[in-house]
């Protein structure tokens, strides 16, 4: 968690992803109905994946 939060002090930085259209019209409905735009939504899904597979190592390591 303490990298976690490093990083979101850190400078932030351009990160290209390919989605199929649909997908990025259906992340850009989703992310207004929570009053976030597509880049804020991008973030919290990729922040929330990252936690995810962190507890899952942290599980399967035992730490």
């Amino acid at each position: 968690m303490e990298a976690l939060e490093a990083q979101a002090k850190a400078k932030p930085v351009v990160v290209t992803a390919r989605v199929p259209l649909a997908l990025r019209e259906d992340m850009k409905r989703a992310g207004m109905q929570n009053g976030e735009n597509l880049q804020e939504f991008m973030i919290a899904a990729f922040t929330e994946r990252l936690e995810k597979l962190t507890t899952t190592d942290n599980e399967e390591n035992n730490v």
